[in-house]
């Protein structure tokens, strides 16, 4: 676990967008690093909230895993 302040983050937020048609986006997870890209977090919302469809086929849930997995 990180110890020290950091002054400064960037952070980018995943969205969803299930129609292109229709370019209907829902915001599915929030990613927060450092400057030097050390040290950050994943917070995802529940997708099966989402889409129930889309949590079925495991596509996003793996992105996020591999996210999350960048930060341990």
């Amino acid at each position: 676990m990180a110890t020290s302040l950091v002054q400064q983050g960037f952070f980018s937020i995943l969205r969803w967008r299930n129609d292109v048609v229709r370019d209907e986006a829902r915001n599915v997870a929030v990613v927060l690093v450092d400057p030097e890209g050390q040290f950050g977090g994943v917070k995802a919302a529940p997708l099966s909230r989402v889409s129930p469809r889309l949590h079925e086929q495991g596509i996003l849930d793996a992105m996020i895993v591999g996210l999350q997995n960048q930060f341990v």
